[in-house]
């Protein structure tokens, strides 16, 4: 019944969008967008699992321009049943963002190149999570997107807590970033900044910090991320990635310095394959999460991402 209801509710929301696109005026646009993410996983031990969560959703994006303002407008149905909205203002003085939002430093905190379709800053290595926290938290957000000067640009986002007083979620959460270049290295750093209560009930304030860098060597794209969780560990990634022979091939390597205990680290390998319509991977993950033998995690992944539409967002965010 539950997947029947999903199935309603993206064919209601994709007729919702067709039915925008016959009013579209004649200097806006409607474009449709989807993607579809999955994978099958096998660990080794207690850790064993056969099916990674599937994720994905179905866009229906509206840009214009209207008296010299980008207006950008995202209604997002997802597959697991639930809705998100994002709108965007911009000129020459930068862009404003409502709603559902990234905040300041999730977009940006990510230079290791990996081609674990569901990495992140947070988890790089299957098996390995950081305390790591982005601030990418909650649909009541608004961001404020700087203009580029001379290679450098800024955001800083809100995130309003909702809810009673020290009840969860009930915090607010400022995000900020930073974005620049040395020379042929992108270089990227910022801070998410939790007040109490942000995420759990009754948890202290605290604050995350990142800096990263990439570049770009002959065809291959190296990059180095650096995390501090405040209160939780600190952690660091690397990683390469380049083409051989119409694949994409990655080394990716993952350290967390905790505050007791074992330190954590592990390693992946991945070969990928782009065909158009979607990404395919083929993934060896290794994780000591013990310092022993029991405590070794060793996973093989086969990740997919299938995707349709234009390809292209014409108020695009980095």
């Amino acid at each position: 019944m539950n997947n029947i209801n999903k199935l309603t509710n993206i064919s209601l929301f994709l007729s919702f969008g067709l039915l925008l696109s016959q009013f579209a005026s004649a200097d806006g646009s409607i474009s449709l967008k989807g993607e579809f993410n999955g994978a099958w996983k096998s660990s080794s031990g207690s850790y064993s699992t056969t099916n990674e969560q599937e994720d994905g959703n179905l866009d229906v994006i509206f840009t214009d321009t209207v008296e010299g303002v980008d207006v950008y407008l995202r209604l997002r149905q997802k597959v697991d049943g639930s809705a998100q909205q994002n709108a965007k203002l911009g000129n020459e003085l930068g862009t404003l963002s409502f709603g559902d939002d990234d905040g300041a430093v999730d977009p940006v905190d990510s230079k290791v190149p990996s081609i674990f379709n569901d990495s992140s800053a947070k988890q790089m290595i299957a098996g390995m999570t950081s305390d790591y926290k982005d601030g990418d938290n909650g649909n009541n957000t608004i961001t404020y997107h700087s203009p580029s000067f001379s290679g450098t640009s800024f955001k800083i986002g809100l995130t309003k807590g909702e809810g009673g007083e020290a009840s969860a979620g009930s915090g607010d959460i400022t995000s900020a970033s930073i974005s620049s270049s040395l020379g042929p290295v992108s270089i990227s750093f910022g801070s998410a900044m939790h007040d109490a209560s942000a995420l759990t009930a009754g948890a202290a304030a605290f604050d995350s910090a990142f800096v990263t860098a990439s570049t770009s060597l002959g065809g291959a794209k190296v990059g180095v991320g650096m995390y501090d969780s405040d209160y939780g560990d600190e952690s660091m990634n690397i990683g390469v990635m380049m083409p051989i022979s119409g694949f994409d091939f990655n080394i990716t390597y993952s350290e967390h310095e905790e505050q007791s205990g074992h330190d954590p680290s592990g390693y992946m390998f991945g070969i990928g394959k782009s065909l158009g319509f979607g990404d395919y991977t083929l993934e060896y993950h290794h994780a000591d999460l013990t310092g022993s033998e029991s405590g070794e995690v060793d996973t093989v992944r086969l990740g997919y991402s299938i995707s349709f539409g234009p390809g292209y967002i014409p108020l695009v965010i980095n």
